[in-house]
């Protein structure tokens, strides 16, 4: 059902070219930071009254305001679960803050903080995350420690003065020196000892981690734009879980070959999820009170019994503990996750082994 959030939570790129469009993403949340469902009628607003916004996902009704006037409504539909995406193209090299206005509800309101309230930077020239065919794209999903699948690459494109639209920088076929690297943005800081890999052109480097409260560490990677429109193809893989943001800076040289001082810029933001879970350390937690056997080898522990043969473990009705713990794809421990804003839960559900109907008749 539809239920009034306490607050909307954003999320942007952070820094956008003024020749695309960048996403916005605008989440209805509760007091406790997670999703909920509504079917309110939101207006957005730019700090600036400078933009133009369009639908990129939501099956709700979208309504632009006028040409650059940084405004457009949005009515939420169930199906949306709450989230929407929008697209703000902005033609001003400027910083903006996003307000999201239901009523009483916004961005600010309730018990939201700062990490939900980013601004979006845009600039003239600066780096976009494309499909490799040079169209501008988001990172989807990841899974932990799995190399993606997704075709992604790294442009490098400035503003083109006459038509406004998005041309190269870099030439096709040349290998250029970009500082790479991350912020872990939900959980707010990084663990020690996770690795985020980029690959590019056989060659895998591992970028600096930063913490939600600022980027200040990156790694030089050598990166060759291949591509016909001057694009670097890479695959990226992260070991740990989150919302994480990809960074990408680049000093401008002078003719000389010396730093001018100018750099630019890009980042995108998605989120890796864990590849599965184990069970494990089941056993009977009320062992002594008479409700768990006394038959086991070892007593409390599940002795998986899958026929009737088997070892009994604990009475129907009785409780039973087991730790449940989040895997990359390498099959490691992904240690962030449980440390989100909101943290996630589990469900779990029970597989019947015997007997196989579910019900067990005895005749006398």
């Amino acid at each position: 059902g539809s239920t009034t959030p306490d607050h909307f939570a954003i999320s942007d790129a952070g820094t956008a070219v003024n020749c695309q469009a960048s996403p916005v993403t605008i989440t209805a949340h509760s007091a406790t930071h997670t999703a909920v469902s509504t079917t309110g009628t939101i207006t957005v607003s730019t700090s600036t009254a400078h933009g133009d916004w369009s639908l990129a996902t939501g099956a709700g009704a979208f309504a632009p305001g006028a040409a650059n006037s940084g405004t457009a409504t949005y009515t939420y539909v169930t199906a949306d679960s709450g989230a929407v995406t929008l697209s703000l193209k902005d033609t001003y090299a400027e910083t903006v803050t996003i307000n999201v206005v239901d009523g009483s509800v916004t961005q600010k309101s309730g018990s939201a903080i700062a990490s939900e309230q980013p601004s979006l930077t845009f600039v003239s020239s600066g780096f976009r995350i494309t499909n490799g065919g040079n169209v501008g794209i988001t990172i989807a999903t990841q899974v932990a420690a799995k190399s993606s699948t997704q075709s992604l690459a790294l442009q490098a494109v400035r503003t083109d003065t006459n038509t406004g639209a998005c041309t190269a920088v870099f030439a096709s076929g040349a290998t250029q020196n970009v500082s790479l690297a991350y912020q872990c943005n939900n959980p707010t800081s990084c663990v020690a000892g996770q690795t985020l890999g980029i690959t590019n052109n056989s060659i895998t480097t591992n970028i600096a981690s930063n913490p939600n409260s600022g980027v200040s560490t990156y790694t030089p990677v050598p990166l060759k734009f291949s591509t016909a429109n001057a694009e670097a193809p890479f695959s990226l893989s992260y070991s740990d879980v989150g919302q994480i943001t990809l960074y990408a800076r680049y000093v401008i040289p002078l003719g000389s070959g010396a730093g001018s001082g100018n750099t630019m810029t890009g980042s995108s933001q998605f989120v890796v999820q864990p590849y599965n879970f184990s069970l494990t350390n089941i056993k009977c937690t009320t062992y002594g009170a008479g409700t768990c056997s006394t038959a086991l080898s070892a007593p409390g522990n599940n002795p998986g019994a899958t026929t009737a043969a088997g070892a009994a473990f604990i009475q129907a009705g009785q409780p039973f503990a087991a730790t449940v713990t989040a895997k990359n794809f390498a099959g490691s421990v992904t240690p962030n996750y449980g440390q989100e804003i909101a943290p996630p839960g589990v469900t779990l559900s029970a597989n019947l082994v015997a007997p196989v109907g579910g019900l067990e008749r005895v005749s006398r």
